[in-house]
């Protein structure tokens, strides 16, 4: 729980708590579980608070606007700031270098350009929140929910993004050098413009990956989606036949390369699977977004037989080792 001195004091307004924290630099306020939300729509305005080191533990922060607030190096662990506005269009925005924000919640949140250099964000949620031109440089991101958020000039410079839920994400002209992108879901992300001449894909962030100029953007690019929804949980049988039914599509569309990306189980909705489709002859626009759209049409109609036709699946199977089988005689002879 809070402690009750301290609230008192800032529900005296900002500057008498400004005040107190300037005449006493080691105290670390405690307001732990704190309704600040509650205090805001009584008129409080904690804007250019200095709440540093503050222990904010569970605090309702929600829809708060804190464009100055210093918040370095406080706890906002399993703290709500949903909605809340940490910016400013004039000024510098809020710090929130080295805070703890370990499961927050910071969905649609705005925090543009604010200084998060070294925060603590494992497991947070900024699902859809404003992040342009932020400063998360050795972030921990690991398991954080940055779907659909806009990290547009962002810098992630060393950042440990590990785990984490980039669909949709905006990362235009941000910097990823030194990233940890481990078991990232990057589905759907826009990276156009992305600097990234390092980045991490083990666990542990021990083994660099280089790139040249422009070469992790022309690589890791979203390209167009197919998807391929089967009913039910997923079934081994059925994952199985995934290599089959992609070298299937390869064979109608030789131009093309396929490449499986994602796999989601949703539950009672079925299995859900994200399939790339990249072009190998460099046509036109137009060429390529017809050859997309054929292979939507032969994917859902080979879903359709894949459900119902025991007979195809065998069939399939059938074929594939047989391609094995006539393959593994001229690899053993080139290894020779």
């Amino acid at each position: 729980m809070a402690n009750e001195k301290h609230l008192a004091i800032l529900r005296q307004g900002v500057p008498a708590w400004n005040g107190w924290r300037s005449a006493d630099r080691d105290v670390h306020p405690d307001l732990a579980g704190a309704d600040l939300k509650g205090m805001l729509l009584a008129g409080a305005h904690l804007g250019d608070a200095n709440l540093a080191r503050a222990d904010l533990t569970g605090a309702d922060l929600a829809g708060a606007y804190l464009p100055y607030a210093d918040l370095h190096e406080a706890y906002l662990t399993g703290a709500s700031l949903a909605g809340a506005d940490l910016s400013d269009a004039y000024a510098a925005s809020a710090d929130l270098t080295k805070t703890d924000l370990d499961r927050a919640d910071l969905g649609h949140a705005t925090l543009r350009a604010a200084n998060l250099a070294g925060a603590w964000l494992v497991n947070a949620v900024l699902r859809r929140a404003g992040l342009a031109g932020a400063n998360l440089a050795d972030a921990q991101l690991d398991g954080a929910d940055l779907e659909g958020a806009d990290l547009t000039g962002a810098c992630l410079r060393n950042a440990n993004l590990a785990r984490a839920n980039l669909r949709d994400a905006r990362l235009d002209g941000a910097d990823l050098t030194g990233a940890n992108l481990w078991a990232t879901d990057r589905t759907g992300w826009s990276i156009r413009g992305v600097a990234c001449r390092r980045a991490f894909w083990d666990r542990e962030g021990k083994e660099p990956t280089e790139y040249g100029e422009d070469e992790f953007e022309r690589r890791f690019a979203e390209q167009p989606l197919l998807v391929l929804r089967h009913p039910g949980p997923p079934e081994a049988r059925n994952l199985a036949l995934l290599p089959y039914l992609l070298e299937y599509l390869q064979v109608q569309h030789p131009t093309c390369a396929l490449q499986a990306r994602a796999l989601r189980d949703e539950g009672g909705g079925g299995t859900v699977v994200t399939i790339a489709v990249v072009d190998l002859t460099g046509r036109d626009t137009a060429t390529f977004a017809a050859e997309v759209q054929a292979l939507g049409d032969t994917l859902l109609a080979f879903q359709l037989r894949l459900v119902r036709d025991q007979e195809l699946c065998l069939a399939l199977e059938a074929g594939h080792r047989a391609l094995v089988r006539d393959l593994l005689p001229r690899l053993a002879q080139k290894s020779s």
